[in-house]
């Protein structure tokens, strides 16, 4: 199950080597729900802008909770995605050379499902969490109050949120909304029941979003994850500035790195948990542990 649609304004000319190059051409799409079969890939190109929607006043629709596994990927100039996507388990992956906006509507659903064989309950299964990436080449993504996008799982893992944005004149990762990645339950290593691990997020930016310095976005950010019991890796790559850290950041797997300025560790960074926990501390400009800190 694959397909694809690309939209495109003009064709360039043939050159050697490299193939016909294309350009230009919105694409604007009015869907109270995106989704896909299980296992279905689907890509989906605009050389302009593009604008996915929900038709005002319109409901999302049920989706199959065995459709596992499907993978959609949206690629534009500039990408908004105001409507709900439902991918179990599935992969999501917003691509945008310019700005990338998850407005209100945005209602991201990858969270594992339960399957229940042969009516019975005893042999219920369960699947683990999707993956969402955004990714901006030259400029800067943000998530609305409103938007959720929900990695969680139920006795199985968490899935990940990976949110890029590097270039120097933009780079902005803001993302207010809510973001949900709990997991549950055990599984068996070697004899031993480890906990299967919760969601995560890798964030490299060249700054984030919100109001405050950088160490209040960076603390409002980490609460709203651990709100969301996103607790199970968070790395982060920042590019500009200094960072202090307090007592918000929690996960099984941390990783800071502070890539233009000098990182400070003011308050407890907790990596404690059943399963081995992980720290990795980077400033370039140095790292100071104050008499407070406590990893």
């Amino acid at each position: 199950n694959k397909g694809s649609l690309a939209v495109y304004q003009s064709q360039g000319t043939y050159v050697p080597g490299e193939g016909v190059s294309y350009s230009g051409g919105n694409l604007n799409i009015h869907t109270p729900l995106l989704t896909g079969a299980a296992g279905s890939v689907n890509h989906i190109t605009a050389g302009g802008a593009v604008t996915v929607t929900a038709p005002e006043g319109a409901t999302a629709a049920a989706v199959d909770s065995e459709a596992l596994g499907a993978e959609l990927a949206i690629t534009g100039h500039s990408l908004l995605l105001d409507t709900a996507v439902v991918l179990p388990s599935g992969k999501l992956v917003l691509t945008a050379e310019d700005d990338l906006t998850l407005a209100a509507g945005a209602q991201l659903d990858m969270a594992g499902r339960s399957i229940e064989f042969h009516d019975d309950e005893d042999a219920t299964q369960y699947s683990w969490g999707g993956d969402v990436t955004l990714h901006s080449t030259s400029g800067d993504i943000r998530q609305a109050a409103d938007s959720s996008i929900d990695l969680s799982a139920e006795y199985n893992q968490g899935g990940r949120l990976t949110a890029i944005a590097l270039d120097d004149n933009a780079g902005l990762v803001d993302l207010q909304g809510q973001i949900l990645g709990s997991a549950s339950g055990y599984y068996e290593a070697g004899g031993t029941w480890v906990p299967y691990a919760a969601g995560g997020v890798d964030i490299r930016a060249q700054q984030l979003g919100g109001s405050g310095s950088p160490s209040d976005q960076f603390a409002a950010l980490n609460q709203r994850l651990n709100d969301g019991e996103v607790l199970g890796m968070r790395h982060f790559q920042l590019k500009q500035g200094d960072l202090t850290i307090g007592d918000e950041l929690k996960a099984n797997d941390v990783s800071v790195s502070v890539d233009g300025g000098h990182l400070t560790v003011a308050g407890t960074i907790d990596a404690s948990g059943e399963r081995v926990g992980s720290i990795r501390l980077a400033g370039k400009q140095g790292l100071t542990l104050t008499g407070n800190a406590l990893l």
